[in-house]
């Protein structure tokens, strides 16, 4: 690697390290608060449909399937009539296995911090003034940790992919161990990992507002103190014409 590159990577990592030069403007400050909000609010969306949607996993022999979500699994008969079925049952067993109860409460968790860090940013910004330094860090951490969880949660959901303790289930299809069931992803499961990626973008979003309200504080101050100053300088100014006016007319 040339020292071009080298400079050039040194120049990106700080960046995005030190992403913000003053000076910052209002308009500035309220748009990436605004934005970093409204972003909050479409990952929180991704994430708690990822919570309640199925199917996570589809199991299907001919014109039956099952589908399996986080909290039941449903039974497809394409026949004619068609019987759609959904049960909570076959989860109970699932006390047993570990993995699947880690899965499911990561993504609760997870799903709960961002929920609590959005309204803890509507209620800050909403009724505390701009000199009020909002916990835009914890906000960061938050995200941080919740698309930790979510993340592990999928690789887990991946690793334990056959829903062993799911038998009962696939008895209920009439499906033995010699049943040839075709097994694929559902599309919630493909959707929860682009959401991971919007969580942790969402983390350095905070973390960027954070960095723009500094700015924009630092500037506040350093007109204060231009204006304290030339306040002083004014005062002087006329303390010294004052005196002059006097002093000629003693003359």
């Amino acid at each position: 690697m040339g020292t071009s590159d080298s400079e050039m990577l040194y120049h990106i990592c700080g960046r995005i390290a030190y992403p913000v030069k003053p000076p910052v403007g209002t308009v500035r400050l309220v748009f990436f608060r605004s934005f970093t909000i409204l972003f909050t609010l479409l990952t929180l969306i991704l994430t708690y449909l990822s919570l309640v949607l199925q199917p996570w996993k589809i199991e299907s022999v001919g014109e039956r399937a099952l589908e399996f979500g986080v909290w039941q699994i449903c039974k497809f008969d394409f026949d004619d009539p068609p019987i759609i079925q959904c049960f909570t049952k076959f989860y109970q067993d699932a006390e047993e296995d570990m993995w699947f109860q880690a899965f499911r409460y990561m993504m609760l968790t997870g799903a709960i911090i961002q929920l609590v860090n959005l309204i803890a940013m509507i209620a800050l910004t909403t009724f505390k003034s701009d000199k009020y330094k909002k916990p835009w860090p914890i906000f960061s951490y938050g995200f941080l940790i919740a698309g930790a969880l979510s993340f592990v949660a999928l690789v887990l959901f991946d690793i334990e992919f056959e829903f062993a303790f799911a038998e009962d289930a696939r008895v209920l299809m009439d499906w033995t161990e010699e049943t040839d069931i075709e097994e694929k992803l559902g599309y919630v499961y493909i959707l929860a990992w682009p959401t991971v990626g919007l969580v942790w973008i969402n983390s350095y979003l905070c973390y960027y507002t954070k960095c723009i309200e500094d700015n924009y504080n630092e500037r506040g101050i350093h007109f204060k103190l231009l204006e304290n100053r030339q306040l002083r300088k004014d005062h002087n100014t006329g303390f010294l014409e004052n005196g002059n006016e006097n002093n000629n007319g003693h003359l």
